[in-house]
């Protein structure tokens, strides 16, 4: 099936857990705004400390290692809010009952 024809997250969810025996299931969609950090620096300190930005970093060198923390501070810039860096996120909320 093309993506365009395939089901909804959503419909593939409440397909499985009704498969499964679960009855009045609902299946929110959640967006919300999340606190990364306090500023840029906090969010890609926090970024280099993740075990999958570590082994990254080590392998480059001080000049790329050092464009792309300009890159990420860049690109978290316009998140910037008094009260932190301030991202989208997104979630479901699943609920059902047996």
């Amino acid at each position: 099936m093309s993506p365009a024809r395939s089901p909804s997250p959503a419909h593939r969810i409440r397909a499985l857990l009704e498969g499964a025996g679960f009855g009045n299931v609902s299946v929110e969609d959640l967006t919300v705004p999340a606190w990364i950090g306090q500023d840029a620096d906090d969010v890609i300190g926090y970024y280099r400390s993740t075990p999958f930005a570590q082994p990254l970093l080590a392998a480059a060198d001080a000049n790329t290692a050092a464009a792309i923390r300009q890159s990420l501070r860049d690109a978290l810039r316009p998140h910037q809010r008094d009260g932190g860096v301030i991202l989208g996120s997104a979630a479901w909320l699943v609920t059902a009952s047996r």
